[in-house]
């Protein structure tokens, strides 16, 4: 789902790169990526999907997702 919907973000953002709430969820998610993407795991408010391509379309990188262990 993080794939699919980082490969989509440039297509589909386009129209939104310059509105003042995207950039205001972007600033606060790039702050502490892996605080915002733990809580969201941790506290089952949305599903894992939703937080998934959240995620993707606020660039945080996918070695936060994946447990590290993945990449070595």
């Amino acid at each position: 789902m993080y794939k699919i919907s980082h490969y989509f973000s440039s297509k589909f953002l386009k129209k939104y790169q310059n509105n003042n709430k995207f950039l205001l969820y972007k600033k606060l998610v790039s702050t502490n990526p892996f605080l915002t993407t733990g809580i969201l795991f941790a506290i089952p408010i949305l599903p894992d999907e939703i937080v998934c391509v959240g995620s993707a379309l606020g660039a945080i990188p996918l070695k936060i997702i994946v447990p590290n262990s993945y990449y070595s």
